[in-house]
């Protein structure tokens, strides 16, 4: 039975709960399913065998009101929660995205000919951030983009190749969530939920943003293309709305609010917009001219839909794939002026003049989580904070170490400066490390951060007479900052843009959370503790100007100024935290306790939420943990980087004078 071309499917995805099986299994029942709207059922539980994944209901939208009968299409032990999904008509593929297993995969020979017995199933990429990622496929160029809320950022993948992913968007984007690509008009529009809401529209290899709508925003969840009209369509969960706007941002209108309800997906086929209406669980659809119900579709179960694609040629029309032939090394894509290749994570493009293949510059460990122990640095993928991608597999580029106790990163010039012992030593991240001593203290060293815009080091020696010093990586010249009335100062921290060092000082009972200008001048104390337990970490978060710190078993949270002090209250109880760190919108803890032993990676908010935890470091024996990203430190210019900021010319830091 060959599918005609205006066959139209509607797939609907549900949440269930268990992780994912690589058998594939599929039944079909009926014999003519050229016309059918597909949607998928809560399983009863992981045991039954009646299980049915995906139901097809014979029609299209427009029949929608006369349907019947149900048959049935599963994959076998595919326990999972199908947050989102997307197809490739002509290549005859659906691609899922996992929560659980934090995975996007590709169902191969997916078609509605008869034939089930060729399915197969294929990882796209895994690590994700657990969180409701939206996909969307250019089905010319043959490539998949995703949207990851808490890693803040947009990516593309060749279709055909397993991680050859790039990141195309994590510079000025906060929290992406609803994307659709249209590779008609060569665009792609993107939701940011941040702190500014807004719909953006940008090049298909993230190039060219610009944000279209700004205002009159919430929660928008879901973006489709109305490719009739060239229009864009989307839902906004907590306005209740369904909106449309043309490909500018303008000629914008409610097409219909419905109060009480939840709008979390849309798709669109020629007059009629399919909504998913979650706290019913049910699949809406109205004409999109009038905002009129036509219909509402819901199995006799009750069971909840949560996504919804159409698989239709008449929205994925033929187009002239001038990456067919055009010779990328890794990714190629058909912008408005033709193909251009892109290369993966850790590859550069050659600038030969023909732009088409790359060199490797970064490697696997473009992005990274780095720890230490007494004895070596080491790299691991950095999806490790999220899943168990290469969980066990670490490159430990540093080695020979005595007595490491901790050590901060230079982003960008990928130099990390650590103690060992009382010398604070500096090192390339890569496969040749090269050492430079700077310089060797009295006593211990109780805290290290880089300012990588003036390329100083600061430090602190711990003891009741305790200080706080500065030493420039290019003259090797050092100063004492703050050498007064500073007991047992430790975990120091910088906020380059605001010119202030942060730390904590004092013995248990009287510890407190202290911040200065980088030259030692302005102290003040931005929190004392009355807990007799030792404050033990301290972290912040550039993006939001906080500060997060452990103070007894709790995190705690501040501004710069020591206003806004929150306490706290993680969805998984904090045993005994010894580490906070601040990542994108991640706040991760390592918890060190008999019981836990365990980092957990929370998504940052005042109730934080445990998406993973990391069970494969051993916090026995870890001193120090970052995540290497150069996203983490702008290249803005210091003050020192024009004329050395008019200081002495063996001066470079801003020391008190």
């Amino acid at each position: 039975m060959e599918i005609k071309t205006d066959v139209l499917i509607l797939t609907v995805l549900f949440l269930a709960t268990v992780p994912l099986q690589n058998v594939v299994w599929a039944q079909l029942i009926g014999a003519d399913f050229e016309n059918a709207i597909v949607v998928s059922s809560v399983m009863r539980n992981i045991f039954a065998t009646q299980n049915k994944h995906i139901n097809l209901l014979p029609g299209t939208l427009y029949d929608a009101g006369n349907i019947t009968t149900t048959h049935s299409f599963a994959l076998r032990d595919f326990n999972t929660r199908l947050l989102n999904i997307d197809v490739d008509y002509a290549r005859n593929r659906l691609y899922i995205y996992d929560l659980n297993t934090a995975s996007i995969y590709a169902v191969e020979n997916f078609n509605w000919r008869g034939d089930f017995s060729n399915l197969s199933l294929t990882v796209i990429h895994s690590g994700l951030s657990r969180y409701s990622t939206r996909i969307s496929v250019d089905w010319v160029s043959n490539n998949i983009y995703w949207t990851d809320a808490l890693y803040g950022w947009i990516v593309v993948q060749s279709a055909d190749k397993e991680d050859e992913y790039k990141i195309l968007v994590d510079n000025d984007i906060e929290k992406p969530y609803a994307l659709v690509v249209d590779p008609i008009s060569k665009y792609m529009f993107w939701s940011d939920i941040g702190r500014t809401v807004k719909i953006v529209r940008a090049s298909l290899s993230g190039t060219d943003q610009k944000a279209i709508v700004t205002t009159g925003l919430a929660f928008p969840t879901s973006i489709a293309i109305d490719q009739e009209d060239s229009r864009l369509v989307w839902v906004d969960a907590s306005r209740d709305t369904l909106e449309t706007s043309d490909l500018n941002g303008a000629s914008r209108r409610v097409i219909r609010r419905l109060s009480h309800t939840e709008f979390y997906d849309v798709a669109v086929f020629k007059d009629l917009v399919a909504v998913i209406e979650l706290k019913n669980g049910t699949l809406l659809v109205f004409n999109k001219n009038t905002g009129e119900l036509f219909q509402t579709l819901g199995l006799t179960g009750g069971e909840p839909f949560v996504a919804v694609t159409l698989y239709t040629a008449e929205i994925q029309p033929p187009q002239v794939d001038g990456c067919s032939s055009f010779g990328c090394s890794h990714i190629c894509i058909n912008e408005k002026n033709g193909p251009v290749c892109l290369c993966k994570e850790g590859y550069t493009l050659n600038q030969d003049g023909v732009y088409k293949t790359c060199s490797e510059n970064l490697g696997a460990y473009h992005r990274a989580v780095v720890t230490s122990n007494a004895s070596s640095i080491c790299l691991m993928d950095f999806r490790t904070l999220t899943s168990n991608v290469n969980a066990n597999i670490s490159e430990c580029f540093l080695k020979g170490g005595t007595a490491i106790s901790q050590f901060d990163i230079d982003m960008n010039e990928r130099k990390l400066v650590y103690v060992d012992g009382r010398e604070i030593i500096s090192v390339n991240i890569g496969a040749n490390p090269v050492k430079q001593r700077l310089l060797s203290a009295t006593v211990a060293i109780t805290g290290i951060v880089i300012d990588w815009r003036d390329n100083n080091v600061y430090w602190c020696m711990g003891g009741l007479a305790g200080k706080i010093s500065v030493v420039s990586q290019e003259t090797g010249m050092g100063y004492n900052l703050i050498t007064t009335n500073l007991a047992y100062p430790k975990h120091l921290n910088i906020a380059p843009f605001h010119s202030i060092l942060v730390w904590i000082s004092g013995s248990a009972g009287s510890q407190k959370v202290e911040k200065a200008e980088l030259d030692g001048s302005k102290r003040v104390t931005l929190f004392t503790s009355t807990s007799s337990v030792d404050m033990r970490g301290l972290t912040i978060d550039l993006s939001t100007a906080t500060i997060y710190f452990i103070d007894n078993t709790q995190v705690k949270s501040c501004d710069f100024e020591g206003k806004q002090l929150t306490t706290l209250a993680p969805t998984s109880t904090l045993m005994s935290p010894m580490l906070v760190l601040s990542y994108k919108n991640f706040l991760i803890v390592a918890d060190d306790s008999f019981a836990s032993n365990v980092i957990k990676v929370f998504e940052k908010k005042s109730e934080p939420v445990l998406k993973y935890q990391m069970s494969n470091i051993d916090l026995v024996s870890m001193t120090d943990f970052h995540v290497l990203d150069e996203a983490l430190q702008s290249e803005q210019q210091g003050p020192c980087a024009i004329l050395n900021g008019d200081c002495e010319p063996d001066l470079h830091s801003n020391r008190q004078k």
